[in-house]
Order: structure tokens, then sequence, then C-alpha cells
């Protein structure tokens, strides 16, 4: 039976959760940056524009594993960020910020019909003379955005402020302080030095001819906000090595909350209250979206999201698989597992393990008694289907430690080419709401990926990786990690003893497949 998700009203009482499924459908059917639009609009018009902007970074960090990934793709938060930046606002704040930049390199063109291009062979002389303006343009920069910092849109401060917050209490253990901020670099790398490239979008009549010059500061002010000089020569290197701290602590003023609560001050006292006509219309326009785009898929549908979504969370999966910071923990026979190099994660593991038996039989075995937890009870939240399933898994501890539970949405895939299939899991907390008693643990991009041979085994490849949360003393985390080893050499060695049953039995009833009538002993 299909139940309706009054969305608007969700929203405004700060049930994000169901947003998830909506999202990730709208970026399978390519409309995600529509719903951003509609969202802004919306959360803007009803004062929720920070918690939900809170609640779509912290979703985003959730998913990445390392800090130096952090928004390195573009997701669903850098399209909501866009469409703060693209506001009216935001763009006549772009526009203070470039127009100097325009001006000056319209100005040596115009006297000396030269442009501050640095690639290339050029003279020396006109390269020390190019790269002179290209310095004076950036520094001139610095102090122009020291004055419109006060003038930047409210919305943008606190949503730079969230990320980099969030980001610092996610990856608290690996920022230094020579480490750039990541929302300084964000603000350069995806907006400002896009728009110097694209200036012609802000700002009337610009003259082609500086497109070289605008390109150049462009790379300066993306390089400076890394404080990257390795490109350049010393004498960029030393400019970079003095305005990078400046840099820094004007990004730092932009996010001060206590600045951004005294600018919210004062926009009230000049800004009358949102007209009740225009929240029902950004209320009507979410309305209209869901009606356009997803018909009758917000029900209970919007749980079982789309093939194309499973697809993208095995392509991720693969790449956390291929991620450097693995490091070799123990080898067995036939297996090998690894750690993450990560401090504040509990269960964090991954193995491969060469089964001797052939990919269907292995699988039948997987999906009978291969996803079994030790002391944990699982449940189906809602029915599952043959490629999307979301559990409640309840996990009894050892007092005096208090119970957990996590919800889990796994999805499942299978190819032929190579033949392999997918099985991944990743948190679905929002789909089922926490229980008394109980702590809720976080489920993080995990599964299990089985592919054949040429010989005709089949190697599965797991990732293990959750948070338990609570207070955990870390002997139990480390024998959680050990169980999972102990459960996947277990796993290995039933399911070849299943197997040669299978070969005798095959052969003493004379069969010539085994593959075909093969069935599995849990042991």
């Amino acid at each position: 039976m299909s139940v309706e998700i009054n969305l608007p009203q969700e929203l405004v009482r700060g049930s994000f959760g169901c947003l998830e499924a909506i999202i990730s459908t709208a970026e399978a059917s390519g409309t995600s940056q529509e719903l951003a639009d509609v969202l802004v609009q919306f959360a803007v018009h009803h004062s929720i524009m920070e918690p939900l902007f809170q609640w779509l970074v912290q979703q985003e960090i959730d998913k990445t594993v390392f800090y130096s990934s952090v928004f390195r793709e573009d997701c669903f938060a850098i399209q909501v960020l866009n469409t703060l930046l693209y506001s009216e606002k935001g763009t006549l704040f772009l526009k203070k910020l470039l127009t100097p930049i325009v001006q000056k390199a319209t100005e040596i063109w115009k006297k000396e019909k030269r442009t501050l291009q640095l690639a290339g062979n050029i003279p020396t002389r006109i390269y020390d003379a190019n790269l002179t303006d290209a310095l004076l343009i950036v520094d001139n920069f610095l102090v122009n955005f020291s004055f419109t910092t006060y003038t930047c849109p409210i919305p943008l401060r606190q949503a730079f402020a969230i990320i980099q917050s969030t980001i610092e209490s996610r990856f608290r253990d690996e920022i230094t302080a020579e480490l750039p901020p990541i929302g300084l670099d964000l603000i350069f790398f995806k907006f400002i030095c896009p728009a110097i490239i694209s200036a012609q979008k802000f700002i009337p009549k610009v003259r082609p001819e500086i497109q070289p010059s605008l390109i150049t500061v462009s790379k300066l002010l993306n390089d400076l906000a890394l404080n990257n000089s390795s490109r350049w020569n010393p004498r960029v290197g030393e400019f970079m090595n003095e305005k990078h701290p400046l840099l820094r602590s004007l990004f730092f003023t932009l996010i001060d909350h206590e600045a951004i609560k005294m600018a919210e001050e004062n926009i009230q006292v000049e800004t009358p209250i949102m007209s009740p006509v225009c929240r029902d219309k950004s209320a009507d326009r979410v309305r209209q979206y869901m009606t356009n785009q997803f018909e009758n898929q917000i029900s209970d549908s919007a749980y079982e999201i789309s093939a194309k979504f499973g697809v993208r969370k095995c392509e991720q999966f693969m790449k956390k698989l291929e991620h450097e910071n693995w490091e070799s923990h123990k080898k067995y026979r036939d297996i090998s597992t690894f750690k993450l190099k990560i401090q504040d994660e509990a269960v964090c593991m991954k193995g491969y393990i060469l089964i001797r038996a052939p990919i269907n039989f292995v699988l039948k075995c997987y999906l009978d008694f291969g996803q079994k937890i030790a002391r944990t009870q699982r449940n189906f939240i809602k029915e599952p289907t043959e490629n999307f399933k979301l559990e409640r898994c309840i996990s009894k501890l050892p007092f005096p430690m208090t119970n957990r539970d996590a919800v889990v949405s796994t999805w499942s895939i299978r190819s032929s080419d190579p033949d392999r299939a997918f099985f991944v899991s990743e948190d679905g907390s929002q789909f089922f709401p926490p229980q008394k008693g109980l702590i809720r643990s976080k489920v993080h991009l995990s599964g299990t990926m089985a592919q054949s041979d040429k010989d005709g085994n089949t190697m599965m490849v797991k990732i293990a990786h959750a948070d338990i949360n609570g207070s955990v003393p870390r002997y139990f985390v480390d024998l959680i990690n050990m169980e999972q080893t102990r459960g996947w050499k277990d796993f290995k060695k039933q399911v070849e003893k299943s197997w040669k049953k299978e070969i005798r039995a095959s052969q003493n009833s004379g069969y010539d497949s085994v593959e075909s009538t093969s069935t599995c002993d849990s042991g």
C-alpha cells in the first residue's frame, strides 16, 4: 500500500531523512540541480536553510573515507551551494569581487596590447612584466576581498562555516596547521576561480582579448588558496608564503560564528518578515517538482532505490577497495587482510578470500548463511526485492555495554562480463528512527564482491566499516575486527567443505555436472 509523504511538511519539521531516496532518484534521472533550486527557495522562505545544509553536508562527509577526497567530486550538497552562490545576492557578491580584476586586465590590454599570459615561449622581459601585473591583481583582490567579506550573503557564509566545522569534526586527527582549510579550497576551486574565467556571465562587455589574463589570475588564486607554488618560480613562492596566511585569516573571518550572527541581526532589523504568500508559493513549487519528476514514486517505492543508484554504489565500493590508505594486516592461506589508516573508526577491515569453488555455488552459500553476524539479530524493515533490501540489525553486547542497533541498506548487482557479483551496504538510519535503550551504530560503505578467476575458483573481496558509537573499550573493538577475519575463514571453510561433498555426491550418482544441483551445508 502506498504511503504518501507530505514533503514540505516533513522539511519544515526538520525530517530531512525522507530526502535521501528523492535525491538519489533525481541524480539518476538528471534533475538534481532542479531539485537543488527548488529546495533552496523553499528552505530560505521557511528559515530552514542552515539545518538542511548541515544535514546534506553530514550525509556527504559520512560517505567520505579520506580527508584528501572530501568534496573532490560533485555531489548534491555542492549543487545546493551552487544555487546559493548564483542567487541574485550571490551573483552581486561575485560581481564585486570580479570587477576590479576585469578592469585592471582590460586597462593593461588597452594601453599595451598585452595579456598576462605566463605559459609558452615568452621573452623574459614580457614574462616578468606579466607576472608583476598578475601578482598585483591578486594582491588587490585580497584587499577587495577583505572589504567585501561582510557583504557575502549570510546563507553562503553559513554554508561554508558548516562545511568547515563538519570536516574539522570528522577528520580532526588528519588536519594539520600546514593543510589549507577545505572550505577555503572549495570557495576558490569550485566558485571564485571558475567565475573569473567566465567573467562575462557576471559583467557585461568583457573583452575576449583579456581571457588569457583571467586564466592566469584564476590559476594564481587557486594555488594561493592551496598554498601550492610548485608549478611557479621562486618569486611566486615567496608571494604565496607571504599572502596565504592573510587569505586564511579572511576565510575564517568570513565563517566566524559571531560575525555571522551579528550580520543576521542587522539584516533582521532592515528586512521585512517573509510574506506567507512567498512561503506558500515555495511549498507549491516543491509539490509541483515532485509531481512532475516522480509522480507516484514518493511512497514505499522511494525506499527501493533505482538500479542505476545501485551501480553507482558498486563504483564507489570499487574506489574504496583500491584506495592507497589500506595497510597490510595479516596473511593466512588464501586470505589477506588489511586495515584502514584511520584513528577513530571502530570496525574497519578489508579482506581478500580465495574460495576454491565456482562462483554460483559460493553465491548460493553466501545468501544462505554467509551474511550472518555473531550476536546479531536481523529483521527486514520492508519486504526485500531482488536488488535491494533494508534491514535493522540488533547486536547484543556484553554487560555493562549498551546494546547497539543499525539500519542497513544493501544493493545487489550481478554482471556477466566479468562474471562477478556485488552486495554493497550503507547506513539507512533515515528510514527507521533510533529506539530507546539502544545506541545507533553507523555503517559506512561496506560490502562484498565475488568474482570468478581463470581456474574456476572465486575471489571474494570484503569491506567491513562501521562506527559502533558510544563508549566501547578498545579491546572490544579489536575483538570485533578479529571476528571479521574469523568469520571470513569460517565461511571459506564451510563453502569448500560443502563443495567437496557436492563433488563426491555427483561422482557417486554419475552426474557430470554438479553446479546445477548444488546445495549448501552451513556446517
